[in-house]
């Protein structure tokens, strides 16, 4: 694969990584049960036909989760900014190595994210019946594996390959 599509296949994967994470952050359901739903903004509970939602501004562990998400996708954002601006202004190879470091940063604020939510979520005293990983909480999966592709095919030696 000659570098310029390598470069593209780079940057398709921090762009997937970044939808992913914003839709994950929007999510309302990243566990759910028959009555129970939480995300990272509310927890609902179902009752008499009715749902009932509260924020989740009380819970330390809630909050973590939902700040390191949100600078997750924040760095994610800048580096897929700042290599799109740079391909397209500055015209010249873009040492994506360099940059691979912002990108594993984000990876690994979001894997601490999701460890943090899913641990303590088990281990909670409230524990609804059937309850679930839902789809809010995969996508955030799915977005880390696309930043955990970007950093490894970032730090591929292009200048091997020839065109």
């Amino acid at each position: 694969m000659p570098p310029r599509h390598f470069t593209l296949v780079v940057l398709l994967c921090g762009f997937l990584a970044l939808s992913l994470d914003v839709v994950a952050l929007v999510s309302p359901a990243w566990v759910t049960s028959k009555h129970f739903s939480l995300s990272l903004w509310e927890i609902c509970n179902q009752q008499y036909d009715a749902w009932h939602c509260r924020s989740v501004w009380h819970s330390d562990w809630q909050m973590a989760s939902l700040v390191l998400v949100f600078c997750a996708a924040l760095i994610c954002g800048v580096w897929f900014i700042v290599c799109v601006l740079w391909i397209c202004k500055v015209k010249q190879p873009l040492r994506f190595r360099n940059m691979s470091l912002l990108l594993l940063a984000s990876v690994l604020l979001q894997i601490s994210a999701l460890l943090l939510f899913s641990l303590k979520f088990l281990a909670g005293k409230y524990l609804p019946p059937s309850s679930q990983f839902s789809w809010g909480y995969g996508l955030a999966w799915g977005s880390c594996i696309f930043m955990l592709g970007g950093v490894v095919l970032s730090c591929l030696r292009t200048d091997l390959i020839k065109e």
